[in-house]
């Protein structure tokens, strides 16, 4: 999937102009700071128990590949700010978060405990990482009032997703939904077909926000000693001197604050919108 994009925008000039976001002699410290804006899927216990009352469950369909087609994607030029500017398209680091009273505690944003754990629902955010685009959402939907910057980057332009993953989702969706309309009719479809698409379409995300630092080589021994072995032979793992950057994780990040953004879409339309939520994992309510 991953070369399937690489290949499909190698000439893209769309791609060219996203790639400057991160371009720039301080290109590894903006990395850097985009890495931390990675926060996948929700996995929430929102009324942990036993519950009496009549319960309803809803997923959401292909919310990735959604994502992928309708998203905005912050491009051009960047640089580094102190405060938030309205208009600009981008990252920032945010503190002392005050939120309305009617504000509920489950948001689509979570702060991290001392011991490292997520906590999706909390009055208290002391400071998060979010785009400018979840900010706007939140001040208009959940309820943020005002924040502290502490530090962001920006740039004053953002391009349409479908600009850069359109071919890509388009066929392969247009592929499953013939398969959908074969199976839905009761006639013989083709699953491995189905199913390939499928993973291709799903798998994409993941490999936009994945850290390639942590590849490494092999080389062989003729000793194993008291390293690492591989069917009696001895290996060691070499770290490559190259730097290694994944220049899709702006995207990635975008991929899963978007789908965020659509599954409180629905999460809103319950009379007591996130209060009514018994558990949410990642596109299911």
């Amino acid at each position: 999937s991953k070369k399937m994009i690489d290949a499909l925008n190698k000439s893209n000039p769309h791609y060219h102009l996203y790639c400057k976001f991160l371009s720039g002699k301080d290109k590894s410290k903006k990395y850097e700071f985009i890495k931390n804006f990675k926060r996948g899927g929700i996995s929430h216990s929102n009324q942990v128990g036993f519950h009496k009352e009549g319960l309803c469950g809803f997923d959401i369909k292909s919310q990735y590949p959604t994502a992928l087609m309708h998203m905005k994607i912050p491009a051009g030029v960047s640089r580094w700010v102190n405060h938030f500017e309205p208009e600009a398209h981008g990252f920032y680091h945010i503190s002392n978060l005050v939120w309305t009273d009617e504000a509920k505690k489950f948001k689509p944003i979570a702060s991290k405990k001392d011991n490292g754990v997520l906590d999706w629902a909390s009055d208290n955010i002391k400071q998060v990482h979010v785009d400018s685009y979840m900010i706007h959402y939140l001040m208009k939907n959940c309820g943020l009032v005002s924040f502290d910057v502490i530090e962001g980057l920006v740039s004053d332009i953002d391009i349409e997703s479908q600009k850069l993953f359109g071919t890509y989702v388009g066929t392969l969706y247009k592929e499953k939904a013939q398969q959908d309309a074969l199976k839905d009719a009761g006639k013989e479809f083709n699953k491995p077909d189905r199913e390939a698409i499928k993973l291709l379409l799903n798998s994409l995300t993941g490999k936009l926000v994945e850290d390639p630092s942590r590849y490494f080589k092999l080389e062989f021994k003729s000793e194993i000693g008291n390293g690492q072995s591989i069917n009696g032979m001895g290996i060691d793992k070499i770290a490559t001197d190259e730097e290694k950057m994944n220049d899709w994780v702006v995207a990635g990040v975008m991929v899963y604050s978007y789908s965020k953004r659509i599954l409180w879409d629905y999460v809103n339309c319950l009379p007591n919108k996130s209060d009514d939520v018994i558990h949410i994992e990642t596109d299911g309510i």
